[in-house]
């Protein structure tokens, strides 16, 4: 038995989503076929994955080192049936790895993130595995100070295009690398660069080529100013610069000369964190603050010269007030149907947590399902307030049905607290 049983409950609190009042033409969500877990005795963060050609999946990350003051990174390659093959950590003790991004190629893995090299420097770069999980090589991208690779994907000559930061501060990986140089380039299959250049925004979140023409896209966030009319004393009646975050779309040709640059939002907080290509354009997602100070989930579609189709916003799945609720997103897949596929997490963040008795205060993972025009389909929700917490932090649509829901979670597994939590679901046709 699985809470989304519940979910019938959820949806006699809300008769419509936030954000531009979707409508909740709700059908029934698919079945879980199975709840398991995987990770060290130290504890992972799962970032993404992929189906493999095997049938199998591979997961990447980090699992923290002892006293947890470093993390090395961490590959994870299970079955069909979730039943791990091998796990590989990456990384050299009293340094900062993380694995942010995958994709397979013929003979192996190819894998962004960051990495110590000889001067435990944490630096982006990419590296190579073989089927069993050996690296074979690393690639460290030249810059100055620490970077990290967050999105990669194989064009159609078969090169890998990737993006992320370089040139921050901070050794690890915050949320958005705001005081960075975001980068973009383009390697071999053999771990030689080909070019690389800066973005004109600090962080590459995500980049996908589109099977179509060619086109590279990348998404991110950027800082912004917007001009308000102002009240403050001594300002009446004075235009007046308010910085917010919006989402952004880059595109670019083969050769990375820049086509095109989209900004997506409004006044306040918004940003993007994943994209995916559509039969026409692109879908975007990540999450949107709005007036309150609760995130909504926020899904943005465009056209192939990434001009804004529509934009949805969903949030509070077990009810709530939304100025105290998260509904955070970092990634979405079109689905097979013409739909999209969004995966997010949803509960309070403690320094909001206002009713100790509330439920909501344990988070819960949670998949959105919509049509080709962004209507509402279905939702999973997988909360379970009395075991721990859960967040889905990314979704894999199963090539023989179903998805995959790979979350952050304190209670799936048997390693330790913090393990990577996968969950199955069939299709929705199928029932509960």
């Amino acid at each position: 038995m699985h809470l989304t049983n519940t979910s019938i409950i959820y949806r006699a609190l809300a008769t419509f989503l936030i954000g531009g009042l979707v409508q909740a033409g709700w059908s029934d969500p698919p079945p879980l076929q199975w709840a398991k877990g995987q990770g060290t005795p130290l504890g992972e963060h799962v970032i993404e994955g992929i189906q493999t050609q095997d049938g199998g999946f591979c997961l990447v990350g980090k699992t923290d080192e002892p006293g947890r003051d470093w993390a090395d990174g961490l590959v994870i390659k299970i079955n069909a049936q979730g039943e791990l093959e091998w796990q590989q950590r990456i990384g050299a003790r009293k340094s900062q790895e993380e694995l942010r991004c995958i994709t397979e190629v013929s003979d192996g893995y190819l894998i962004g993130g960051t990495f110590s090299g000889s001067e435990k420097k944490s630096q982006a770069g990419i590296c190579k595995l073989d089927r069993s999980g050996t690296v074979l090589w690393t690639t460290l991208l030249p810059h100055k100070r620490f970077g990290a690779v967050r999105g990669v994907a194989i064009d159609q000559a078969g090169y890998l295009v990737g993006t992320g930061y370089t040139d921050l501060e901070e050794y690890k990986i915050p949320f958005i690398a705001d005081e960075a140089i975001g980068v973009l380039f383009k390697m071999d299959q053999q771990g030689e660069i080909q070019w690389q250049q800066s973005l004109p925004l600090a962080q590459g979140s995500k980049v996908d080529v589109h099977p179509s023409d060619g086109v590279i896209a990348v998404c991110g966030t950027q800082w912004r100013a917007t001009d308000k009319s102002s009240k403050r004393e001594g300002q009446e009646g004075k235009g007046v610069r308010e910085d917010h975050q919006d989402g952004c779309l880059l595109l670019f040709d083969e050769n990375g000369t820049q086509l095109g640059q989209r900004f997506f939002g409004g006044p306040h907080m918004d940003q993007l964190f994943d994209l995916d290509p559509t039969h026409d354009g692109w879908v975007l997602a990540g999450h949107s603050m709005g007036i309150a100070s609760g995130w909504d989930v926020w899904i943005v579609r465009v056209n192939a010269d990434g001009m804004l189709l529509w934009q949805k916003r969903f949030g509070q799945p077990l009810g709530g007030d939304k100025a105290f609720v998260f509904d955070e997103c970092y990634g979405v897949k079109s689905a097979g149907d013409g739909g999209f596929l969004l995966a997010c997490g949803s509960g309070i963040e403690p320094e909001n947590v206002h009713d100790q008795k509330d439920k909501r205060n344990v988070w819960a993972a949670y998949l959105i399902k919509t049509d080709r025009d962004g209507a509402l389909e279905w939702e999973y929700i997988f909360h379970r307030p009395d075991e721990g917490h859960n967040a889905c932090e990314w979704v894999i649509p199963v090539r023989e049905g179903g998805y995959l829901m790979l979350l952050d979670s304190d209670h799936l597994g048997e390693a330790s607290e913090e393990n990577i939590g996968l969950l199955k679901l069939g299709n929705p046709s199928e029932g509960s």
